[in-house]
């Protein structure tokens, strides 16, 4: 089946029977997988042939989908102009189709963004590192927080008798005042 359809080829980087990794051979019974670890991963075709098949070298663009989370207090007009602009500054992000900025969910702690950016598929990984490092040192440079997920937490404990808790140890603390 896998001979005949050739969902992949050897040196096709792919996501077969939940294993991912770099096609090395397609035989008969089985396919080599080496996995980016260096790995061999040797799948039996029948598993294959049942199980969703991820060919990310299949076409000849691959979309960079970058996710980043804005401060409420920040410029969200300035944050797309950087996200934009270190996508054009990048010579391997192709300008046709344009990169774009979405903005995805207003969330807990962020306004949360995406840059999509589209490279040529060999570059994918290079160009996604590169524009995650110049999306810091570019959000840095303007002033613009990448905030953490964070909660206030107020604890308030009532003693028995429904005294604070402050009032119970400074009576414990001067015998006088409790």
């Amino acid at each position: 089946m896998l001979i005949v359809l050739r969902p992949f080829r050897a040196g096709d980087a792919v996501v077969i029977a939940g294993q991912e990794g770099i096609v090395e051979q397609v035989r008969i019974f089985q396919t080599l997988l080496r996995t980016y670890q260096n790995h061999d991963v040797i799948l039996p075709n029948s598993q294959i042939t049942t199980a969703p098949i991820i060919n990310y070298t299949a076409r000849a663009q691959r979309r960079i989908d970058l996710p980043v989370g804005i401060g409420y207090n920040d410029d969200l007009a300035e944050a797309r102009a950087v996200l934009l602009g270190l996508a054009a500054r990048n010579s391997r992000v192709l300008k046709d189709p344009a990169a774009d900025v979405l903005v995805t969910r207003l969330g807990e702690s962020s306004i949360e963004l995406v840059l999509r950016a589209w490279c040529a598929t060999p570059d994918y990984v290079e160009v996604r590192s590169e524009l995650i490092e110049a999306m810091a040192r570019e959000f840095s440079n303007a002033g613009i927080s990448i905030p953490y997920p964070q909660r206030d937490l107020h604890v308030y404990h009532h003693d028995a008798d429904g005294r604070p808790l402050a009032q119970v140890t400074a009576a414990v603390d001067d015998p006088d005042r409790g």
